[in-house]
């Protein structure tokens, strides 16, 4: 199934905020959310870079050919 990207910005912005309330709600917890949250931003960011990657390359080779 695949998900568009408002559906998913809109749910990755829902965590976020539900991720800020926690933090926001339980202050003895905080350190090891944010560690948490900075993980799993990390790991996003990683997949969303390699998705971008790929899809220049695909873009790269459509454009140019396959022999650059």
């Amino acid at each position: 199934m695949r998900y568009n990207g408002a559906f998913l910005s809109g749910v990755l912005a829902g965590l976020a905020l539900g991720a800020i309330l926690v933090v926001a709600l339980t202050p003895q917890t905080r350190q090891p959310v944010m560690q948490g949250i900075n993980r799993m931003g990390r790991g996003m960011r990683r997949m969303w870079n390699d998705s971008v990657d790929a899809v220049t390359d695909a873009v790269a080779d459509t454009v140019m050919g396959d022999d650059h």
